[in-house]
């Protein structure tokens, strides 16, 4: 019993290690962009312009974030990183989180992010799953957002996103999220560019299965590989499966290079 106890409390002192360490390797990936770009304000003062309009110089009011897709290990540290990075650097842009991915954008169901929530934005670094939720809404399946009930037949799921995103005087929103949510919000941002709406769609890639091309190592990878090999005696077994292990690690672990190709 107390031998039990002991593993447990070591797993779990593990687990908040290893999502400690996705918290400081999405600040790495931000500190990263900043240097790429020479200056994080001109990363985020690139909020572009209609083509009658000149590019805006001046810092954005506001930003979004929204978490979509499958839950990972370092949806709640990527949260807590962009939080933490803002309110370092610029305490007077707003702050707003979608909830449930793009089905919250579609709603305009959002909570804004105060000063208390800033304050505490690093205690996320020790949970996983998403603290705002996540949900699979495409916007370019057109047929599924109406079915949910997400937007009204002859509505464009993407119209009414870039919309939704003027009404809230978003100027820039964080997707976090893996191959699908990063391709839906290349989508987006096209459908923005397109129609000028002067937004800008910036893609954060998580996903436990490491095949966002051609980022390196994704988030969420690291603790799923790592986390793998000490859960596997609890994993239960699936239905039709003689062992749980197998679709287990299938999930948890990167793809080997051959695997890519």
């Amino acid at each position: 019993m107390g031998s039990g106890a002991s593993s447990r409390k070591n797993n779990d002192s593990s687990g908040r290690g290893d999502l400690a360490e996705e918290g400081k390797r999405a600040l790495e990936m931000l500190e990263k962009m900043a240097r790429e770009q020479e200056d994080l304000k001109t990363m985020v003062r690139s909020v572009k312009g209609s083509k009658n309009r000149p590019i805006q110089t001046t810092l954005p009011r506001k930003v979004a974030l929204l978490t979509a897709g499958g839950l990972a290990p370092c949806l709640s540290a990527c949260c807590g990183a962009l939080i933490q990075r803002y309110t370092d650097l610029y305490p007077e842009i707003k702050i707003i989180c979608y909830k449930g991915g793009y089905k919250g954008l579609l709603l305009g169901d959002s909570i804004e992010v105060d000063a208390d929530v800033r304050s505490k934005a690093g205690v996320l670094f020790d949970f996983g799953g998403s603290p705002i939720g996540n949900s699979r809404v495409k916007l370019t399946n057109v047929k599924d957002c109406v079915k949910r009930g997400l937007v009204k037949e002859g509505e464009d799921p993407q119209k009414v996103a870039a919309d939704q995103l003027v009404k809230d005087g978003v100027d820039i929103l964080h997707t976090i999220g893996g191959d699908d949510t990063n391709l839906a919000a290349a989508d987006l941002a096209a459908y923005l560019e397109k129609n000028n709406y002067g937004l800008v769609v910036i893609g954060l890639p998580k996903t436990i299965d490491n095949d966002v091309y051609p980022i390196r190592q994704t988030l969420g990878a690291w603790t799923a590989a790592a986390e793998a090999p000490d859960r596997r005696r609890g994993a239960e077994t699936p239905p039709g499966w003689s062992d749980g292990l197998p679709l287990l690690l299938e999930a948890a672990l990167p793809p080997s290079p051959r695997d890519r190709s």
